[in-house]
């Protein structure tokens, strides 16, 4: 059974914040904390030179002498090796670069500890719930960048007038402030991250917001007139989202998606998944599509291009 030191792990996550991450070791251990590190890696590096060139998913791979180019105080290395003297040329590397551990450099073993506590589906739940709680004010400051989403979701409020709105993954509840403006008087939040779900009861008392999987919300038949999905299905495993497909369009009128697309994904990880033809899959449990959109992040996003959102109707 495996534990990992929480304090160490939340420290580390800390010296992260705000850098540029580099991963040393393009091995197993290397590709194992890009599937649970919770910010994008750079670029690796790694000292076989017969690796230089290649990718770990969409991730180069370079010289170690690529460090030298980079400024210190603006990047962070992952040091990702299990043997022990690796780790200790590596160190003395990075520290004749003017690097300091636990400053400009970190041990990735505290990663693979929690990679390997993320793959154990006694710990799974668990996991996700410790990532989208350090999430919660990382994107709450991320989102405030995007407007495109608002004016969709003002739309909504038009055209449907909700009374009953049910919005999953709410986080800090960035979309409740248009729907007290809109008179919607029944709104409810779900989310598996206490930290968002408190920032949105001290802002809105007047809400109800439920710390549970949305596949677990237990509600009547059509209970919502308006259900808002927004980037929150590729937080859901693939061996649960058909079920969370089933519970959103059995207890909602009406739904509008906007989704994490092909073209910005980097590939399968502990806390984030890509789930083909998911509009399709909505459309099959007898929906029809209302509305479409386009969404442009304008750089503020590794979208490659434009993503698209839906507002879609259940069929009479």
């Amino acid at each position: 059974m495996q534990f990992i030191d929480i304090a160490k792990l939340v420290e580390n996550m800390k010296i992260l914040k705000g850098k540029e991450i580099i991963v040393w070791g393009a091995g197993n251990m290397g590709k194992y904390i890009n599937e649970v590190l919770p910010v994008k890696i750079k670029y690796y590096v790694d000292s076989d030179k017969d690796k230089e060139g290649k990718y770990i998913g969409n991730i180069p791979i370079c010289n170690y002498k690529k460090l030298y180019d980079e400024s210190i105080e603006t990047v962070v290395v992952i040091i990702g090796t299990t043997v022990k003297r690796a780790f200790i040329e590596i160190r003395d590397i990075l520290v004749g670069m003017g690097m300091a551990e636990n400053k400009n450099f970190i041990d990735g073993y505290i990663f693979y500890e929690l990679y390997l506590t993320s793959i154990d589906e006694e710990y799974d739940k668990s996991f996700r719930k410790f990532y989208w709680e350090s999430r919660v004010e990382d994107l709450m400051e991320h989102n405030q960048k995007y407007t495109n989403e608002l004016t969709i979701i003002r739309k909504v409020m038009e055209s449907y007038k909700p009374q009953n709105l049910l919005e999953v993954g709410i986080g800090s509840g960035r979309f409740l402030h248009i729907y007290k403006k809109y008179g919607v008087h029944n709104v409810i939040g779900q989310d598996i991250a206490d930290k968002g779900l408190k920032i949105c009861k001290k802002n809105f008392p007047e809400y109800t917001f439920i710390n549970t999987e949305i596949e677990d919300l237990q509600f009547e038949y059509d209970k919502f007139d308006v259900c808002i999905v927004n980037r929150v299905l590729s937080a859901i495993p693939k061996k649960t989202i058909g079920k969370v497909l089933d519970n959103i369009c059995k207890i909602s009128k009406v739904v509008m998606i906007n989704e994490y697309s092909e073209n910005e994904f980097s590939g399968n990880s502990s806390y984030w998944f890509l789930h083909e033809e998911l509009i399709k899959r909505i459309l099959d449990r007898d929906f029809f599509i209302k509305e479409e959109y386009e969404l442009d992040y304008e750089g503020n996003m590794d979208t490659n291009g434009k993503t698209k959102a839906y507002v879609l109707e259940k069929q009479k």
